[in-house]
């Protein structure tokens, strides 16, 4: 039965892109839009750890339509902007200004347990009867979804917006109302699966970062009867490089003197064909982020042609990827279980590090992700005389070295978690595969639910 929702489509015959099963009908955007509402506006200054009410951007959202609430910035907000702004369960959000590349991200929440407003960059949705945030999101991320939008995006080299009017002729697929319901059924247990196993992993990674301070910070690794050694009068000693004390027995190194030589990569003369959809993953600066995240919308390709010409910067289990230039210098992450991909290679702008005994490989990955040589990191990219961190600067950093035991029981334990963490990685990574891949199956006939 085609019951669909009872709006009128003032979509033309002649603008209508292609023939949908007969299960779906084409709308204008704004023919099914019941509110548009932009963001609360808050100036960087108006923003503060301090403060009590979360304040959700646009740089939360990615290219694949997924969300985060972890780390968000705080403002303060009155009793009535909160009631106007805060974000609810269901809610549809786009981003309406951004670069080129990111404007038009889009989500669907689908779990929110306290109060967070949005931002002013970014719009939210509503729409009649019983079309939901879900299928809208899910549409907008698809590869015709996602150039729809491209065609009204506006502005200058670096400032892109999409303007109310334009979003409101673009051409929308609504199927009727029972099939948008079992639709909506499993994009939400597929992204409420992909949330769980992120929170899951945010979970993971907090705990190999608690277990690295309460070892190597704090000094209170498991002594000889598995009481923690600094607290139970272990023996320390003054190091004159680092001013302050260290356990017996640890030492300070230089990072050259632990790892394998440094590896970088190079693209094609002329850089990436940004239209090229398959290849050889690429790998740069964007793809640096928290542990098990990749965004694959943004991966870039060189041709297989071009792989015979690569002698150095093809990605291993294990390796650590450092950002070596650009805002982000000192950015690291690492790469297992054949995640992202089973073969890819880095751009020039990312150094690999792998260490000479692989023992001391996820104790080096915790160290280089400490703040402090974050900001070493940082200062000694800003002071080369072309911005951006040499290989020579990399090895001299000097990082405190614990024994062998303790490098190995460390290894042990923080490999069981990020090993946990590469798994759940992989599998959202599936999950979001099938979930890319069901809707546009289902515009065209080709499956049913």
């Amino acid at each position: 039965m085609n019951d669909y929702t009872n709006i009128k489509s003032t979509l033309p015959k002649n603008e209508i892109p292609y023939t949908l099963d007969e299960n779906w009908k084409w709308y204008k955007w704004g023919d099914i839009i019941q509110d548009y509402q932009q963001g609360l506006i808050r100036s960087n200054s108006e923003l503060n750890d301090d403060y009590s009410i979360e304040y959700f951007k646009m740089n939360f959202i990615n290219e694949n339509g997924d969300y985060s609430f972890k780390g968000l910035p705080k403002t303060e907000a009155s009793r009535d902007e909160i009631l106007r702004y805060k974000i609810r369960e269901g809610d549809f959000f786009i981003n309406v200004r951004n670069s080129r590349e990111l404007v038009g991200k889009t989500c669907a929440i689908y779990n929110v347990l306290r109060d967070i407003v949005f931002n002013h960059m970014l719009v939210r949705i509503k729409h009649k009867n019983y079309i939901t945030g879900t299928f809208m999101s899910a549409y907008f991320n698809t590869k015709f979804g996602k150039q729809i939008l491209e065609t009204c995006k506006k502005g200058t080299t670096t400032v892109i917006a999409l303007y109310q009017k334009d979003l409101y002729n673009l051409p929308v697929p609504i199927p009727n109302e029972k099939l948008l319901k079992k639709i909506d059924k499993i994009y939400n247990d597929i992204n409420k699966k992909i949330q769980l196993l992120h929170q899951i992993n945010d979970n993971l990674a907090e705990l190999a970062k608690i277990i690295y301070d309460y070892w190597f910070v704090q000094f209170d690794f498991p002594d000889e009867n598995g009481k923690p050694y600094k607290t139970s009068g272990g023996k320390m000693v003054y190091n004159e490089v680092l001013k302050r004390e260290i356990p017996e027995g640890w030492k300070v190194k230089k990072i050259g003197e632990i790892i394998e030589p440094l590896e970088s990569g190079k693209r094609p003369k002329g850089g990436i064909d940004k239209t090229l959809k398959e290849g050889i993953p690429s790998l740069g600066a964007e793809c640096i982020d928290e542990l098990g995240i990749f965004n694959f919308s943004s991966t870039r390709y060189i041709p297989y042609s071009f792989q015979n010409k690569i002698i150095s910067g093809v990605i291993k289990n294990n390796d650590i990827l450092i950002y070596k230039d650009g805002a982000y210098v000192g950015k690291t992450t690492i790469f297992k279980d054949n995640f992202p991909f089973d073969y890819a290679t880095i751009n020039e702008h990312i150094f690999l590090i792998r260490a000479k005994n692989v023992l001391f490989q996820n104790f080096l990955l915790f160290t280089l992700k400490q703040k402090n040589y974050f900001d070493i990191m940082q200062s000694l990219g800003q002071k080369a005389a072309q911005p951006g961190l040499n290989q020579e600067d990399l090895k001299s950093i000097k990082i405190l070295v614990p024994n062998q035991k303790n490098i190995t029981q460390f290894y042990i334990y923080s490999e069981k978690l990020l090993m946990s963490i590469f798994k759940n990685a992989n599998q959202f990574k599936e999950l979001e595969s099938l979930r890319d891949w069901l809707l546009p199956m289902l515009m065209n006939g080709q499956v049913s639910v």
